[in-house]
């Protein structure tokens, strides 16, 4: 009986090929960003997605490409320089890795690439959101051409708070507001000092409730996730439902003893104070693998951690809501 049930916990914590890749991906990514520190969270979610695909397919030593994805996506991420492909090695260390990183905060450049001059600062203006009615609902000074629909949102409902299952649609012109496009995606221009108008639309959302009561549940964990915390070695399911949370939160995913240590309340407070419609569509991306992975159906967790199994209803709500108003 006693091997019948180690062969029954086996096989519900090992991981389908599929989430194997996932938790590769998650651990490239925490890679990428000790790499870079700092200049890390200044990357586009693109950007960070195809330095992982190219590791995925095969990219050797903890270097990356000089001309592709790397040196142009550290800078791309920059707000004060432009760095152009040239001439230069193939691949590269870490050493010359930091010094590229260094170079997008505006030094010389290496042979890999050249730095064009700053880049003038965006002309800043005021966003009015209007009702369908007409009537203010907030005006956003020094905004610019570059916001998003998540730059926007948490804003606009710290003045004009909604009910649960509530939210805003933002309409430019005649075309909605969503996921990362901005302003001037959608054709939008204004002078310095001008004013432009925006329509912010209720409309009722129930996976938002369904998002509510995941994150309701998480805030009653207690006893369940301080056992999870303080396993040596979890079942892989649970850990990778950790990791991909933390993910989410943009909180380090190194190593299990790494990450247990932000179990406990610092995890339920950087959960409640994560607002979804910020960055939905980054959101979507770092869950797509995850939440359609039939090994991380939350009954599936469920077997292994009650609390894992809470983490992950909350993924999932989130990824489904994220999905909706992307």
């Amino acid at each position: 009986t006693s091997r019948s049930g180690m062969r029954s916990r086996t096989s519900l914590g090992a991981l389908s090929p599929r989430a194997s890749i996932q938790q590769t991906r998650l651990r490239l990514k925490a890679e990428l960003q000790q790499v870079l520190g700092p200049s890390f969270s200044r990357l586009p979610t693109e950007a960070i997605e195809r330095l992982i695909d190219w590791k995925m397919r095969g990219g050797s030593g903890s270097g990356y490409p000089s001309t592709s994805p790397r040196a142009m996506m550290v800078a791309s991420a920059s707000s004060e320089v432009t760095m152009l492909p040239g001439p230069g090695p193939a691949q590269q260390g870490p050493q010359e890795g930091q010094q590229e990183a260094e170079q997008a905060g505006g030094s010389p450049s290496r042979p890999g690439g050249r730095v064009q001059a700053k880049k003038d600062p965006l002309p800043t203006f005021d966003l009015t959101i209007r009702t369908l009615a007409g009537s203010v609902l907030a005006t956003l000074p020094e905004a610019n051409l570059a916001i998003t629909r998540g730059d926007i949102i948490p804003k606009l409902i710290q003045v004009s708070p909604l009910a649960p299952t509530h939210i805003y649609d933002l309409v430019a012109g005649e075309e909605p507001l969503r996921g990362g496009t901005t302003l001037a995606d959608r054709g939008l221009t204004c002078e310095p000092g001008g004013t432009i108008e925006l329509t912010a639309i209720v409309t009722e959302n129930s996976l938002y409730q369904v998002y509510l009561d995941a994150l309701e549940s998480i805030g009653s964990l207690n006893r369940d996730l301080q056992e999870l915390k303080c396993l040596r070695s979890p079942p892989a399911i649970a850990q990778s439902t950790v990791q991909t949370a933390l993910a989410v939160l943009g909180l380090p995913t190194d190593d299990w003893k790494t990450m247990a240590q932000r179990l406990g309340e610092p995890f339920k407070t950087a959960i409640t104070g994560f607002h979804p419609e910020t960055a939905p569509h980054r959101s979507a991306k770092i869950l797509k693998d995850y939440c359609t992975d039939v090994t991380f159906d939350p009954a599936r967790v469920a077997t292994v951690s009650l609390a894992a199994r809470k983490i992950s209803e909350w993924l999932h709500a989130l990824y489904n809501f994220s999905l909706s108003i992307c």
